[in-house]
């Protein structure tokens, strides 16, 4: 074994599996609907529904939590 290999495989690092999510049966939301984010780091902030994805229970809240991104094209 090498030894990425073995820190790789080691049972007792805990692997972590994927959370299985149950996708929401009703879906209210829409783009540009003004929401209110409940939990997290912008709690309280409100904000529009940019993007969503019903797959995952995940909404794009525009302006909230965002992350610059450099953009690299020459």
């Amino acid at each position: 074994w090498t030894d990425l290999a073995q820190r790789k495989n080691d049972p007792r690092q805990g692997h972590h599996r994927p959370q299985l999510i149950e996708p929401l049966k009703t879906w209210d939301f829409f783009r540009g609907d003004v929401v209110e984010v409940m939990v997290g780091k912008d709690k309280g902030k409100q904000g529009n529904i940019a993007a969503y994805i019903r797959e995952l229970n995940a909404v794009f809240v525009s302006g909230l939590n965002l992350v610059n991104i450099k953009n690299f094209s020459y």
